[in-house]
């Protein structure tokens, strides 16, 4: 489907902007909406790096009017803008304790000055080790003054934390948000893909007499996981089940995603980008300059039931006639274990390894205690964040 953008989707003018620091020409803002530059940055982002995967997620612009609270940082020289770091308030809890949360959804350069840290690497100089001062100090200063728009009486008001999930393939985003962020967990996306997949009668999408059971099996499932949220909405348009009875033996959240490969690594890249999408029915799983796949996320699983995932994942692929997923889940989780031992996962999961990243997090007036809760349990990942 095309996506067709209407002329009131945002304001040319710029957007309510707050100057947390100047330096001579150089600012950093906090801007209440995407301005114009802002919008333009993002959509026209690169992932990746030159010697490994490169993509574009081809969903940013649904996702800029889907994304509700949404704040905009931005560093500007002389009102150009030169990088943007987006943040989403999300409330989140660990082991039924609940947290103002900060999702880092976006960290973008502008096209000029990806084009330079591309090609300088680690050493792009001057205004990346400026920006990346700049940036740090105006974190600093927004934790400490920053009124949360999201209102939770269980929150710790004292308490805040920001997170980012950071693939190992974008290491130039790795880099440069690690000067204020600690790795805290690795997680891994798993590939899966069917091409004739079939619906089984014991799958469905959850009705709305569901939600509240299925809700609180997941709040148990979840309860030791950091940073776990569910928007509602989703939650309740997204989920699937396989049900025998009354009894839910296995659940997924399935959302879906668009991205447009610009390089793959390897023979199994080339044959993915150059081969594939040219190829009766094997074409199903990419087409030519986009790859249509569902994120799956918020398993509900019970020790034991791992035999009705791969029953759960076709059938889910066959509603959404959709022919490959990525499952989203923390490496050292012992849920990891379990999918990873399913076997029959696909072509793709045949043709490429896992990719790994980092949960990335900065703690604000946490005591090293608290903050060893997050190093020492799993993260809670979301494949919607991830796309």
């Amino acid at each position: 489907m095309l996506l067709i953008i209407s002329e009131n989707f945002y304001d040319r003018r710029m957007p309510e902007t707050k100057e947390l620091i100047r330096l001579k020409t150089l600012s950093l803002n906090h801007e209440s909406e995407a301005a114009a530059d802002v919008i333009e940055a993002i959509k026209n982002t690169v992932l990746g790096n030159p010697d490994g995967i490169r993509y574009q997620l081809l969903d940013s612009l649904r996702k800029l009017k889907e994304i509700k609270p949404l704040q905009f940082f931005t560093l500007r020289k002389n009102s150009e803008l030169l990088y943007v770091m987006a943040l989403v308030e999300r409330i989140t809890s660990l082991k039924s304790r609940f947290y103002y949360t900060y999702n880092v959804r976006y960290v973008t350069f502008s096209q000029y000055y990806a084009a330079q840290t591309l090609t300088a690497g680690n050493n792009a100089g001057g205004i990346q080790k400026l920006g990346n001062s700049f940036i740090k100090e105006g974190m600093r200063k927004h934790a400490e003054s920053y009124n949360f728009t999201l209102k939770d009486e269980s929150a710790d008001n004292d308490k805040k934390l920001y997170y980012a999930f950071v693939e190992e393939s974008n290491l130039r985003s790795m880099n440069f948000t690690g000067f204020f962020f600690e790795p805290v967990r690795t997680f891994s996306v798993i590939t899966y893909s069917n091409i004739f997949p079939k619906v089984s009668d014991r799958v469905a999408k959850i009705g709305s007499g569901e939600v509240p059971h299925i809700r609180s099996l997941l709040d148990n499932f979840y309860k030791n996981h950091s940073f776990y949220f569910l928007d509602e909405n989703d939650f309740r348009n997204n989920y699937y089940v396989v049900k025998v009875g009354n009894a839910i033996l296995a659940g997924v959240k399935a959302g879906r995603a668009n991205w447009k490969f610009l390089q793959l690594p390897g023979k199994a890249g080339k044959f993915l980008i150059k081969v594939l999408p040219w190829l009766p029915v094997f074409s199903r799983i990419i087409k030519p300059g986009r790859f249509s796949f569902l994120t799956f996320d918020t398993l509900y699983c019970p020790p034991g039931n791992e035999k009705y995932l791969l029953e759960l994942f076709e059938s889910v692929c066959a509603i959404n006639k959709v022919y490959a997923a990525m499952v989203y889940l923390d490496k050292h989780d012992e849920l990891y274990d379990r999918v990873m031992g399913l076997k029959n996962m696909g072509l793709l999961h045949r043709l490429f390894k896992n990719a790994f990243g980092k949960v990335l997090v900065r703690f604000v007036n946490f005591t090293d205690e608290e903050k060893m809760e997050f190093f020492i349990n799993p993260a809670y990942l979301s494949g919607y964040d991830m796309t």
